[in-house]
């Protein structure tokens, strides 16, 4: 009597459709670094790594510009205060309440952040020097049309200042690390500066006049130094209301810039 007995079948090993515990190498050529993710089957995905510049000589200049452009724009709107005071004593006393003289301040705060909305999204897409220079040249002339402005003449102050070099300042908006120190730095020395001025022999038109100088040339100093790394996004890829509904949906942050506006209102009377 024969038995007969059945053999297991040998099954063929496959691949497995996951590849597990796969490692990520980095390579260093000429071209830059790489990075390359390398599975068990031994295949390799080589994806490149944006090289980000670390210090260095361009790296510095671009902080400093940035610094100076923070300076004279956050800066010099953080030293309304003097300004406000010049106008509820003397300028505008006449005919207008500290109140109304305050719509000045307000309204150039609420451009300042409002209008970043827009040239965020420019600055983006590739327009970094046509709103830098556009703002410089705006935020300049501006001042120089506080001086030229009559004394009791509130439509005046409130075009030059309110609405012009707010509007100013909110094109060319920048904030970033460091760079963030030139904001109080500019709000402190513009102040003890402008107080000098309009109150001592140079008077307050000639005064304006100064300072809008000492803008300009500082204004063209921080754009030659100032340089975009990243290349612009497409316009065709999102849009400023699309980054709103964005913005909008993340609460922390909302709250945040939301409460920066009274903070930013409460230097006009400091």
């Amino acid at each position: 009597m024969n038995s007969k007995f059945d053999l297991p079948k040998l099954m063929p090993a496959t691949e497995p459709d996951v590849e597990k515990d796969a490692t990520v190498v980095g390579e260093q050529d000429g071209g830059g670094e790489h990075s390359s993710i390398v599975g068990t089957g031994g295949r390799e995905n080589s994806a490149p790594v944006e090289d980000y510049p670390d210090g260095g000589p361009m790296a510095w200049s671009v902080l400093l510009g940035a610094w100076i452009a923070q300076f004279c724009g956050f800066g010099y709107t953080n030293a309304f205060g003097v300004y406000n005071d010049f106008y509820v004593r003397e300028y505008l006393s006449e005919r207008y309440s500290s109140s109304q003289i305050g719509w000045i301040g307000s309204t150039q705060v609420l451009l300042v952040l409002f209008i970043g909305l827009f040239s965020g999204r420019a600055f983006d897409t590739g327009y970094f020097y046509h709103l830098m220079i556009g703002g410089s040249f705006l935020l300049v002339f501006c001042t120089f049309m506080i001086s030229l402005s009559q004394e009791g003449q509130y439509y005046q102050i409130f075009l030059a200042q309110g609405l012009g070099a707010g509007t100013a300042v909110g094109i060319m908006a920048l904030a970033m690390g460091i760079a963030v120190s030139g904001a109080g730095l500019g709000g402190a020395v513009h102040s003890i500066m402008l107080n000098q001025l309009f109150h001592g022999r140079v008077g307050f038109r000639n005064g304006v006049r100064a300072s809008a100088g000492m803008l300009g040339a500082l204004l063209v100093i921080a754009i030659l130094l100032m340089k975009p790394r990243l290349s612009p996004t497409s316009r065709k890829h999102g849009s400023t209301l699309c980054d709103l509904s964005v913005f909008l949906r993340d609460s922390p942050y909302v709250i945040m810039v939301t409460g920066a506006y009274p903070m930013y209102g409460l230097l006009d009377f400091s």
